[in-house]
């Protein structure tokens, strides 16, 4: 039987529609256990430690999640290279935030991939005032490196939407050590 151009779709497509998306769906539940898979399943969980740390502040619980030779490039300010400078940095920026009454939310549509011993992770971020207005919001990558059987942020950038929270020179200080 034939049927008019722009009737329902026959039977067979629809069952071939269905055929295709089960052995997706196979595909997909099988590629769950890749190597893949767990790498980016343990970059998710290390991510979700530092979003935890992020929000909290804390400093201390954050510069061990990033590689010995790891570089943050923030917006307006000069990278940080090595634990010690990114130690530096942090304390300086969460001041900054702390004193402003900013409170940073973070890890909004996240996205990760791997291949190799190399990863990434996405998102977007806001940053709420005291009133819980948003003030900012913007974009982050991170580059992850597995070592030692361990992933570690190698990279981390973010940049604004809007205007820089803070002014270029507000991260001067003696406090962050030079690259």
């Amino acid at each position: 039987m034939n049927e008019p151009t722009g009737s329902a779709p026959s039977l067979a497509i629809v069952l071939a529609i269905l055929m295709a998306l089960t052995c997706h769906a196979t595909l997909a539940s099988a590629a769950d256990d890749s190597p893949a898979a767990a790498d980016e399943a343990a970059i998710r969980k290390a991510g979700d430690r530092w979003n935890d740390a992020f929000k909290a502040l804390n400093v201390d619980a954050l510069v061990p999640l990033y590689a010995a030779d790891a570089v943050v490039m923030p917006e307006t300010a000069h990278s940080a290279k090595g634990h010690t400078a990114i130690r530096g940095f942090l304390k300086v920026y969460f001041a900054l935030l702390s004193d402003s009454g900013f409170t940073p939310v973070v890890g909004k549509a996240v996205d990760i991939g791997v291949a190799g011993n190399l990863g990434f992770r996405s998102g977007t971020y806001e940053v709420a005032d005291k009133s819980g207005t948003i003030v900012d919001s913007g974009k982050w990558l991170e580059i992850w490196r597995k070592t030692d059987g361990k992933w570690y942020i190698s990279r981390d950038i973010w940049n604004s939407n809007v205007l820089p929270l803070f002014p270029p020179n507000a991260y001067t200080t003696g406090s962050i050590p030079a690259e």
